[in-house]
């Protein structure tokens, strides 16, 4: 009884070496000493299962003067099998015989240690050969060695599932420490940190964020039973950084339910948002909101209005004649004025937050209920901008625009009607002669508009039917002196079939949108030539017609071609052919204009610079422009009824020309007053409705040609 009472408290004692830290070597070493002590057995030993046998993995020698040591190998073949086996030294059969005898034993007691029903190794208690009957292992010794290699087994897999833990630990910590991302695992119990990654230790400008995004979790959806991802974005002033903050429930490796944080650097992306953003909103070119945009805002401006009744202003604007400086100068020239037109509009207070680059040289701007009583004050700055020139590229550049204004949501509540509408007044405001600023018009606008797009399509018919819808009527230009009529200028008009009668006024910035002046320029030139040859033949050799050039016209490569072949079709003398450009064409581009004029007298034309003085007109263009005529704008004449100044001015002008060997035209003498003030100026020719309207050419030659015989 002694003995049992003995050996079940050295197993509880045993037992509980399970809990013990350490290796299980130095475990097992502890519970095969405890063993030995409590059977009596002298040595103990685990061997381990190998390949090609078992090596010696743990001993425990309790022997003071041993004559051999514990075999450091055995055979696969010796004691151990599948089950506990005990052999003395009265057995004998030689294999155990040959085994005790390596070991110096009589009694030897082995044990199988299994792991998932696998034997792994073996255990091993033994007597000295010394005094085998003393030693001998009795019922009870057998079944305590029994329970004894089952504990060894329990912490072996112990020991093994600890190690596995480690194991996993260091690979998933591997893994988590080359995410690319910030993790951090959170005890859902204690809020404490379990673990974290190698980048989430290294970044501490971002704590105090993803601390108060964790707080957040915890307090609203720690406990979700959904079990669904939570994404927040953060923030951190620290660092200037967007982060996207997971988090996710998991079970971590110890078997505790955990909050997993990962924390991404978004910043890049949202970079590349708002890059993308900026690029869907905003023109390229000038950095301006574009037309998605502006429609977007004049659609939330129409329910704002609408809900809190107040009003708003949408300004349609179109540069005059930009088409001249693209052409003139290079495309270039043009995108850096759009530029810095750009720049001088955000300097207005009270619209730079709502400026559109609709596309090409037009603008879109939005005055806000808030500042629509400072409407005029807007538009007097906006008008302030083109009264100077600009500077591209170190060349001087003069632009002007026309403006159309639409008031929401009086004249439309539905962004396209309001686009349209406001279209149609800055087109109004070009037809009154440009530079001006037009206020829409119900009725006025909308016949104005129809009536633009019937020109349009009208247009290309009448120019696919070989321009023979277009008319034109000379008007004579008389010379000064004489009295006599020198020449005639050739103007072009439109007898539409349906619209009738139009001006070049109505139809000429239409044809110059539409790309159709080219065709209608050439006409003009060749009948133009035809006309004033059969006056030459008929009537005065002498006799010269003035014919307009467009830009478009000039721009042409082949121009010099064209007006060749006409001159050889026509048979007219180039002598008695003037070409006019007109001065906002001339001071767009003074260098390649004056190429373009060395190119055309090459042809033994004449050239005249109209419209002189209608713009910002330098007497410099009168000595550096290779040029023969002067045409003074009818403005200036205009003028000079009442203002001393103007005709000084033409008296400027005359003498100059005079001086470089430029003859003088003065346009728009309408009255006899006008003709006489011209007594005291130094001119060459003049017209106007004072000597005749423009006419037919049958009404020309019967009216002026043949009255000039008489």
């Amino acid at each position: 009884m002694e003995k049992y009472l003995w050996e079940n408290e050295t197993l509880a004692k045993i037992v509980q070496m399970l809990t013990k830290d350490g290796s299980f070597t130095d475990v097992s070493k502890e519970i095969l000493d405890m063993a030995c002590e409590c059977i009596g057995a002298d040595m103990a030993a685990i061997y381990q299962l190998e390949y090609i046998g078992m090596s010696l993995m743990v001993e425990v020698d309790k022997r003071t003067d041993p004559k051999r040591e514990l075999p450091k190998d055995l055979p696969l073949e010796a004691l151990f099998g599948d089950s506990i086996t005990v052999v003395n030294s009265a057995d004998e059969r030689a294999i155990y015989k040959e085994y005790l005898d390596r070991v110096g034993a009589a009694c030897i007691f082995t044990a199988p240690i299994k792991i998932n029903d696998d034997i792994a190794m073996y255990m091993v208690l033994a007597t000295d050969e010394k005094n085998p009957a003393e030693k001998a292992y009795d019922e009870m010794d057998i079944i305590f060695a029994t329970n004894v290699s089952n504990v060894i087994s329990a912490l072996l897999s112990k020991k093994i599932m600890d190690d596995s833990l480690i194991c996993s630990y260091n690979a998933l910590q591997e893994v988590l420490n080359n995410v690319g991302c910030e993790v951090i695992v959170y005890d859902n119990q204690s809020g404490e940190v379990q673990f974290e990654n190698r980048m989430a230790r290294n970044n501490t400008k971002n704590r105090a964020v993803i601390s108060e995004a964790v707080r957040w979790y915890f307090d609203n959806k720690k406990d979700d039973k959904g079990g669904e991802k939570t994404v927040i974005e953060r923030y951190s002033s620290e660092d200037n950084a967007w982060y996207e903050i997971h988090f996710s429930q998991i079970t971590w490796i110890n078997n505790r339910r955990v909050s997993m944080c990962a924390v991404f650097d978004i910043t890049q992306k949202k970079e590349n948002i708002e890059k993308i953003r900026f690029q869907s909103e905003n023109d390229f070119l000038t950095g301006l909101y574009n037309r998605m945009k502006c429609e977007r805002d004049i659609n939330d401006l129409i329910v704002s209005t609408a809900l809190s009744g107040s009003k708003a202003y949408v300004l349609s604007i179109d540069l005059d004649d930009f088409k001249h400086i693209n052409d003139l100068l290079g495309h270039q020239y043009g995108d850096e004025l759009l530029k810095r037109l750009a720049s001088e509009f955000r300097k207005i207070e009270e619209i730079k937050d709502s400026i559109y680059r609709m596309g090409g040289d037009e603008f879109m701007i939005l005055v806000k209920p808030a500042y629509v009583d400072k409407l005029g004050k807007v538009i007097d700055q906006i008008q302030d901008i083109f009264k100077f020139p600009f500077y591209l590229f170190d060349e001087e550049c003069y632009t002007s625009m026309s403006m159309g204004v639409v008031e929401i949501p009086k004249h439309a509540s539905a962004v396209v009607d309001i686009i349209k509408k406001a279209d149609v007044a800055m087109y109004n405001a070009k037809q009154s002669g440009k530079n001006r600023v037009a206020f829409y018009d119900d009725d006025k606008s909308y016949s104005m508009g129809i009536k633009r797009f019937d020109v349009g399509n009208r247009m290309r018919k009448a120019v696919e039917s070989q321009c023979q819808e277009f008319i034109i009527h000379y008007q004579p230009i008389v010379d000064y002196k004489t009295g006599k009529v020198s020449g005639c200028e050739a103007l072009v008009r439109w007898n539409s079939k349906v619209l009738g009668l139009m001006n070049p006024s109505e139809f000429i910035p239409i044809a110059e949108y539409l790309g159709l002046i080219v065709y209608i320029g050439d006409f003009v030139f060749e009948e133009a030539c035809r006309f004033c040859k059969r006056i030459n033949d008929e009537y005065d050799p002498d006799f010269t017609i003035s014919i307009n050039l467009s830009l478009v016209q000039i721009m042409q490569v082949d121009l010099i071609d064209v007006l060749y072949e006409v001159f050889e079709k026509t048979k007219i003398n180039p002598a008695n052919v003037i070409l006019e450009i007109s001065e906002s064409i001339a001071i767009s581009d003074i260098n390649k204009v004056n190429a373009c004029i060395k190119n055309l007298k090459s042809l033994g034309v004449k050239v005249a610079l109209d419209d002189f003085g209608a713009g910002l007109s330098s007497t410099n263009y009168i000595k550096n422009m290779d040029v023969d005529v002067i045409k003074i704008d009818k403005s200036i004449i205009n003028e000079s009824d009442e203002d001393d100044y103007e005709l000084v001015y033409i008296t400027l002008i005359s003498d100059m020309c005079a001086k470089n060997n430029i003859k003088v035209c003065v346009e728009g003498i309408e009255k006899e007053e006008q003709l006489k003030r011209l007594e005291e100026v130094n001119v060459d020719f003049y017209q106007g409705f004072y000597y005749s309207i423009p006419l037919s050419d049958d009404d020309f030659l019967d009216k002026i040609m043949k009255k000039e015989q008489d």
